[in-house]
């Protein structure tokens, strides 16, 4: 039986946990959703996620990003979940691919830069983006959609700043010669259809 000290104690913790961590829900359960590519893990993940950020609050530096600290959180548990249920879910897809150390980054390489087309439509996007590789769907998603900063990228997928930063280039080069290729043959089919 709880005494009304311990009580209010627990009722004060609740209530900061909530204050400081409850905005960042629906943040948090996109990137889920995009992670695990299936909406019932995703809620798993999110709540996993708070159980084991509630445990630990009392780590919380006060004035820190929480959407990155629930982030990395929720990179371990997907880390773990897919230890244990690979098995069962071959088309699992959570953060995290695990050794990056041979990893090449390009300082220095100046290339060229396709220009983003600007008409480009919905579709066109999520196919561009579709035909990255899933760490650069990884980072796109990160500091593009969720706007999270290199070194806080860094810190949630533990990886050094210079192969995020290296990763996000070669990604959004990517997707811009994609989306290119795709605006292109767009233009050409309207083009054949007038004629």
């Amino acid at each position: 039986m709880f005494t009304s000290a311990e009580r209010e104690e627990c009722t004060e913790r609740l209530t900061a946990f909530e204050t400081a961590m409850l905005p960042s829900v629906e943040r948090l359960f996109r990137i889920a959703c995009w992670t695990s590519g299936d909406r019932d893990m995703a809620e798993t993940l999110v709540e996993e996620t708070f159980a084991q950020a509630f445990d630990t609050f009392d780590e919380f530096e006060s004035g820190a990003n929480c959407c990155v600290w629930l982030a990395k959180i929720m990179h371990r548990v997907g880390k773990t979940r897919r230890h244990y249920l690979w098995g069962e879910r071959k088309n699992l897809r959570l953060v995290g691919s695990g050794n990056d150390d041979d990893e090449p980054v390009f300082a220095g390489a100046v290339q060229f830069e396709p220009r983003t087309p600007q008409d480009a439509t919905g579709a066109e996007l999520l196919r561009a983006f579709g035909s990255l590789t899933r760490k650069g769907q990884e980072v796109i998603m990160l500091s593009d959609i969720e706007d999270i900063k290199y070194k806080e990228i860094a810190d949630i997928l533990n990886l050094s700043l210079a192969i995020v930063m290296s990763r996000l280039s070669r990604a959004r080069k990517l997707m811009r010669t994609e989306l290119a290729g795709l605006v292109n043959r767009r233009m050409e089919a309207d083009v054949l259809e007038c004629v």
